[in-house]
């Protein structure tokens, strides 16, 4: 059972990519988190680990999503109805909203001392 000091701490690594993600880059904090608030903890490293493989998927899944509605987008305008723009608005409402959950979840999965798997994160770093 991890201490109360590894709970609070493996919550901080989740909580601290909120402001990361303002500018797009959510992988940050727990980056540097994980450099900072491990010291020798398995629990605190997991959670750490997990919040940089999540944030460093959804950063790439929002990109990749903006670089393939930019393609589409129409370079003229014959007055129509530019689907490809809402679509990317359609797309980052729908992953702020999904990252926002999960990032709470997990926080909450940490601070109760429990292990958390993020439902959709390639493994970047391993454990």
């Amino acid at each position: 059972m991890p201490t109360q000091s590894e709970r609070r701490r493996a919550a901080i690594v989740h909580v601290a990519s909120i402001p990361g993600m303002a500018i797009g880059l959510g992988f940050v904090g727990p980056l540097i988190a994980l450099r900072v608030l491990t010291r020798g903890s398995t629990f605190v490293r997991a959670h750490a680990v997990a919040a940089v493989n999540f944030n460093v998927t959804v950063g790439l899944v929002g990109l990749a999503g903006l670089i393939g509605t930019a393609s589409l987008s129409r370079v003229g305008d014959d007055g129509g109805p530019d689907w490809a723009a809402g679509a990317t608005v359609v797309l980052i409402v729908l992953l702020t909203v999904g990252w926002f959950l999960l990032t709470v979840r997990a926080a909450m999965a940490a601070r109760y001392g429990e292990a958390y798997r993020y439902p959709v994160a390639a493994p970047f770093l391993r454990v």
